[in-house]
């Protein structure tokens, strides 16, 4: 392999967490910038909460609207009939 110059890191280069860039700010006297970093801690799963409570209410309902049926031969006529209520008459 050709040497470019540069050195590769085994460490894991993970975010820093938003509690401590709240702290920090806080620290540096940054309180705006602080209390704006908490609202964000506390509004992002909020969100994600609301939206997925919203996305099981849709598919509920499209569940609801979708009956599955199934066209089925009963005293040689063909009738349809809900597809879980296959049993013979």
């Amino acid at each position: 392999m050709r040497n470019t110059g540069q050195t590769s890191s085994k460490r894991s280069t993970s975010p820093p967490r938003p509690g401590y860039s709240s702290a920090i700010s806080w620290i540096a006297g940054e309180t705006t910038n602080a209390y704006v970093i908490v609202g964000i801690i506390f509004f992002i799963p909020l969100i994600g909460f609301v939206q997925e409570y919203k996305a099981e209410r849709a598919m509920e309902a499209l569940q609801e609207m979708v009956a599955p049926e199934a066209n089925v031969l009963r005293g040689g006529r063909m009738k349809q009939v809900p597809a879980g209520c296959w049993t013979r008459s």
